[in-house]
């Protein structure tokens, strides 16, 4: 999944917030292809993870990474929100 650079300090930064408060879900904003929804969302604590991605091919990526990385609580949205007009 990974390749290139990262910061680790800032991933296992989060990852030990995570632990340290036995967080139980993760909301990811942009998630782009999961670097953090999927290595964060691999804590025990947590029983939902909720990533956001509206560019398709790298939503299909992220979906791959989740499944490939058994982060079986993920669920992956194309939109946060939407406005819709009734007539």
């Amino acid at each position: 999944m990974l390749r290139g650079k990262y910061d680790r300090r800032q991933l296992d930064s989060m990852s030990t917030w995570v632990a340290e408060r036995e967080a139980t879900a993760l909301v990811d904003v942009g998630a782009n292809i999961g670097l953090y929804s999927v290595i964060i969302g691999r804590a025990p604590s947590l029983s939902a993870v909720y990533a956001f991605e509206p560019i398709e091919r790298l939503r299909h990526q992220l979906q791959m990474n989740a499944t490939m990385n058994s982060v079986r609580t993920m669920r992956v949205f194309s939109e946060a929100w939407r406005v819709t007009r009734s007539m």
